[in-house]
């Protein structure tokens, strides 16, 4: 950033926001404050009007905003601290891009640090969340072209110096009560546990846990480089299911455990980059279902209302519960239809067409060929079938006679053997004669009709995709 880009900054009235502003100020850098009233107080009122003072004794311009805090954290079924957080980084990012800002600057300084890794460590986190608050970092959620920095310029100055800076001012902040109330968790850090752990273990705890998230942080830095290569190696690009991630179950499967867990891990966040972090058990469990699915392909519901789902080789991660189908099978939803032949009909993005040909035996073989190079594509013996022709998915308990089987066997046995995930049978279209089906498109014809040296008369059928 620039010496001459405007900064947004986040301003409370409290003592860091303030110490925060001052030094940018003072420092020449274009800033303007911005205050969100959280409604959460009575007095939050008077705090805005407080910092509006404050800014035009800085000559530094003020932009204030009101969320209802309370409503937002019933909305979106999370706690008020969380509620309040959204509700400000929305704010701060809303006001940055209205002002063409290069950057959000928050006050964030070296004791919320040591809470914030203390926090990610009691709830589980892994070594990424042991690395605490960066000085810089793009938050996808709230800027999703990624091109204003979240900024942190006294993340390592201590609340102690900042104290010392208001008296040496005689600047007296404005002092949120609610920062006192241990009902909140990272209050009853401040309040209760890190004095704790420095009269009872540690004076030195608090440098101790910067210096943790310093060596973290660099170690990460390390352990990224190894996963970019393992991304590299075993997820699968497809612009047609942008809202979804594909990953090689066998190139997945050859990697590290360690490396595995980061790979999901990655998989989540970039799905759902609110998320602020997921837990070992969480990570762990998907890891074990992934390893153990059996061949008949399986789903699993994840956190954040993702899905994931073991399909043939490959693992789909994924929103919501229904499957984005990336092997694009064809899917029905129409109900049965009568065909017309010769005759086309389309459906979910598919184009079935159907006519009749003349043969003469020589021609049988060349047929035979293409229909082995296209499963897309198949010719039957029309005196074999009996109209009329419906399309339609598959009965229950219904009968099959795949082509060089033999014999007949359960449709549910045929979608095993074929390796069709389950998410896609009860959809997958088949073509039945009056009395069992005769093609089921991509896999297989039926035996009984199929081409022979006798055919005078052939069934040709074709599904393609739509273009």
């Amino acid at each position: 950033m620039k010496s001459d880009e405007t900064v947004v900054t986040g301003v409370s009235g409290g003592a860091d926001s303030l110490y925060l502003l001052f030094h940018l100020q003072q420092a020449g850098q274009p800033v303007i404050a911005a205050i969100l009233d959280h409604q959460l107080r009575p007095e939050s009122s008077r705090e805005v009007a407080f910092v509006q003072e404050i800014c035009v004794t800085y000559g530094v311009p003020c932009v204030a905003g009101k969320a209802d805090v309370a409503a937002l954290a019933q909305t979106r079924r999370c706690s008020i601290e969380e509620a309040a957080r959204i509700a400000r980084y929305e704010f701060l990012f809303g006001v940055a891009r209205r002002h063409h800002a290069a950057a959000v600057a928050t006050a964030h300084h070296a004791d919320d640090q040591v809470e914030t890794v203390l926090m990610h460590f009691l709830r589980g986190s892994g070594l990424e969340g042991l690395t605490g608050m960066r000085p810089r970092t793009i938050l996808p959620q709230w800027d999703p072209e990624e091109k204003i920095p979240l900024i942190r310029p006294i993340l390592n100055v201590s609340r102690t110096e900042i104290e010392s800076w208001c008296r040496e001012t005689r600047l007296t902040p404005v002092e949120d009560q609610s920062n006192q109330d241990t009902q909140f968790f990272r209050n009853r850090l401040r309040h209760k546990l890190i004095p704790l752990l420095e009269a009872e273990y540690s004076p030195q705890i608090r440098r101790h846990i910067q210096t943790l998230a310093q060596t973290a942080h660099e170690d990460m830095q390390i352990i990224h480089e190894v996963i970019d290569a393992a991304w590299q190696q075993c997820h699968i690009p497809d612009d047609r299911i942008p809202d979804a991630i594909l990953l090689n179950r066998s190139e997945f499967s050859r990697l590290a455990p360690g490396v595995r867990a980061r790979i999901l891990r990655r998989c989540l966040f970039q799905l759902c980059p609110e998320a602020r972090d997921v837990g070992f058990d969480s990570v762990q469990r998907m890891h074990d279902f992934i390893a153990s699915c059996d061949n008949e392909n399986s789903v699993r519901q994840w956190e954040k209302n993702l899905s994931v789902a073991v399909e043939a080789d490959m693992i789909l991660i994924y929103p919501g519960g229904e499957s984005p189908n990336p092997l694009q099978y064809p899917q029905l939803t129409t109900g049965s239809v009568s065909l017309s032949i010769p005759g086309e009909f389309s459906f979910s993005g598919w184009q079935l067409t159907c006519r009749i040909l003349q043969l003469s035996s020589e021609k049988i073989p060349a047929l035979t060929t293409e229909m082995a190079a296209n499963r897309s594509l198949v010719y039957l013996d029309w005196e074999k079938i009996e109209l009329p022709l419906i399309l339609r998915t598959a009965n229950a308990g219904e009968m099959f006679r795949p082509l060089g089987s033999g014999g007949r066997q359960k449709l549910s046995d045929f979608w095993i053997n074929t390796k069709i995930p389950r998410a896609y049978r009860a959809g997958h279209p088949l073509i039945a004669d009056r009395n069992e089906p005769i093609w089921i498109p991509g896999l297989r014809p039926a035996d009984f009709c199929r081409l022979t040296s006798e055919t005078t008369k052939a069934l040709r059928l074709e599904l393609k995709k739509r273009r």
